[in-house]
């Protein structure tokens, strides 16, 4: 019989990548630059001085490779006390602000599942409490972290669903654009 492969992208790296991260090596998160890209601009239009993007789209975008970089950490090894410190000790931005005292509650004992589901009531965000519902029924590390794979993998999916969708969006403004300008060119030419 042959062995199962490895589907996930955690089981995959786990052989390759060591026990303990060094922030300077495997930095998860991007570098700062002069402005996030789904900053509100103040006074601007969307698709002209940069994207504008809702709260709940903004938040899940923060949320998915928090919620990957967690299970991967489960994957090689971490029990889930210290995955979430080390989250909250290299991320940075509001969705790990919000964990920082989940981290602080599971150092203090209180189970994973009652941790979680305080942050799901301080945040409000339905991402986090179906996150909540789900870890309420793991038993062990192996089911935790299959329980955010499958999170983060949603994550990610909604995250280019909405990227999607303002990608044909725009494309149907400027098809639209297209077809003023020859329409208004036609009639120029013909007059």
């Amino acid at each position: 019989m042959a062995p199962r492969r490895p589907t996930g992208l955690a089981e995959r790296l786990a052989p390759h990548v060591p026990r303990r991260f060094d922030p300077a090596v495997y930095a998860w998160w991007l570098r700062r630059p002069a402005r996030w890209p789904w900053v509100r601009r103040q006074g601007g239009r969307a698709g002209v001085d940069g994207p504008v993007v809702t709260h709940g789209r903004r938040r899940t975008a923060q949320l998915a490779p928090i919620v990957e970089r967690l299970a991967t950490l489960l994957v090689v090894g971490h029990d889930l006390r210290a995955a979430v410190e080390h989250v909250v000790g290299t991320g940075r931005g509001p969705v790990v602000a919000e964990l920082a005292p989940v981290a602080t509650q599971l150092a203090a004992g209180v189970p994973a599942a009652a941790a979680v589901r305080s942050w799901a009531r301080r945040a409000s965000c339905p991402h986090v409490a179906q996150l909540a519902a789900d870890l309420r029924g793991c038993a062990g590390v192996t089911d935790t972290a299959g329980v955010l794979e499958r999170h983060a993998r949603l994550l990610r999916r909604q995250v280019l669903r909405d990227q999607l969708r303002t990608l044909r969006r725009r494309t149907a403004v400027l098809w639209l654009a297209a077809l003023v300008t020859c329409a208004t060119t036609a009639v120029v030419v013909a007059a």
